[in-house]
């Protein structure tokens, strides 16, 4: 079944094809605008700092402006002695000096936010062309196993593919395994005479082990009439073991057979 829907799902896409092309190219335009959009938001998120600093001259530029407005109205409706027309002046003479080096950063820092926003414009742009043409040129798989195979004509294809994979399948096993077939017969004897084979070699290996390291012939008792498939038992299975490890059960035979 696993296989089936393995197949079953690009094979609905694909038969869908067609008729899903306007859906696909939706999803496009869809991914290049999200795309778009986070672009902008790291604009954004780039360039406030630099916003933030030019916010901050603003606002002591404008509270200079206020300070010096103050200052004038002052000097030209107020009666101020000589002392204190002075220091009136002095303090518009700070406050101007101030004003002009403060709207001279204010003029370099906004200067640096469009060199970064003319970059960085650039930079975007590059990015979504580059990302048009990658998403323009996929078939975006993920999507259509996501979206177009799981509608209703997709389902039914997949169910349909993965049922006749089902069918296929328990077929070829019938036909390898069924002892109805020429074919199966053959297999299942050649497997049993290779197991034969297999066992008889085993046996005649540890005899000539056991033969060479204890001294012993190993000549163990019969509980199955076909070994090793041990399928048909013989009509004594009660088994008598003397000993607790292998050395003493040897040891004991060997004196059990002299």
């Amino acid at each position: 079944m696993f296989f089936g829907a393995f197949i079953g799902f690009p094979l609905s896409s694909l038969m869908q094809r067609s008729g899903t092309g306007q859906i696909i190219d939706g999803k496009r335009r869809q991914m290049i605008e999200d795309y778009a959009s986070s672009l902008e938001e790291s604009r954004q998120h780039t360039l406030s700092y630099i916003i933030s600093r030019i916010n901050k001259k603003e606002n002591h530029l404008n509270s200079i402006n206020d300070s010096l407005e103050i200052i004038n109205t002052k000097l030209q409706t107020d009666s101020l002695d000589e002392s204190k027309s002075r220091e009136v002046n002095f303090r518009k003479l700070i406050l101007e000096k101030e004003k002009e080096k403060i709207s001279e950063k204010l003029a370099l820092v906004k200067q640096e936010l469009q060199t970064e926003d003319s970059l960085f414009q650039i930079h975007v742009k590059k990015d979504i062309e580059s990302f048009t043409n990658t998403v323009n040129s996929s078939e975006l798989p993920l999507f259509q196993l996501s979206e177009i195979s799981t509608s209703s004509a997709g389902i039914f294809i997949v169910s349909s593919s993965s049922l006749l994979f089902a069918i296929l399948f328990l077929l070829l096993l019938w036909l390898t395994y069924s002892s109805k077939f020429t074919y199966a017969g053959k297999a299942i004897q050649m497997h049993r005479n290779l197991a034969l084979s297999e066992y008889s070699i085993t046996d005649i290996q540890n005899k000539k082990m056991i033969m060479s390291k204890f001294a012993v012939v190993h000549d163990p008792d019969v509980y199955f009439l076909d070994p090793p498939f041990n399928t048909k038992p013989v009509s004594q299975s009660k088994r008598i073991i003397s000993g607790q490890t292998l050395e003493e059960y040897l040891e004991y035979k060997s004196k059990s057979s002299s």
